[in-house]
């Protein structure tokens, strides 16, 4: 049986905030979630990894981003 995570818990182990979880069902990033009788969002070990790729995602866009501003790429 897959182990089941609620919101705090997959804030806590991800970094993100339940604001910022909630909003990524909304948008489509992440979908399907089951729910408990409670109403609490239920999410898998492989939706904690998904947000961990988005995360990790992020920052290096971020990183690319930043470096092109101070390093900009010499043309031949």
């Amino acid at each position: 049986m897959e182990k089941i995570f609620l919101s705090e818990q997959v804030a806590e182990e991800t970094g993100l905030s339940a604001h910022t979880l909630r909003y990524y069902e909304q948008t489509g990033v992440i979908h399907d979630l089951s729910q408990d009788e409670n109403g609490y969002r239920q999410y898998s070990r492989a939706d904690t990894a998904w947000f961990q790729v988005i995360k990790y995602k992020q920052f290096f866009n971020s990183f690319f981003l930043l470096l092109e501003c101070y390093c900009p790429r010499r043309r031949p």
